[in-house]
């Protein structure tokens, strides 16, 4: 899923080097890019305690759940490494 954030919910963020690895590139080339990702809430529910969880995480923009909501929860989006 392609998810679409508009400019007030976006939440850019910087994902680890190996976080999106192309077949095509070598592990040098691999390491070179610097991919752009952005913060959404991640929400899902936990069968065995039945309980639901959301989390924000760094994503890229092309790997979002149909679940995911552009943002930090509505908190404070977490520190980048």
């Amino acid at each position: 899923l392609d998810l679409k954030c508009v400019d007030d919910e976006l939440v850019s963020c910087q994902l680890p080097e190996n976080a999106f690895e192309d077949s095509a590139t070598t592990q040098e080339a691999t390491a070179r890019i610097s991919v752009q990702g952005q913060f959404v809430c991640r929400q899902w529910f936990n069968v065995q305690t039945g309980e639901a969880k959301e989390e924000a995480i760094c994503i890229h923009p092309d790997r979002a759940w149909e679940t995911d909501v552009c943002g930090c929860c509505g908190k404070e989006c977490p520190e980048q490494p």
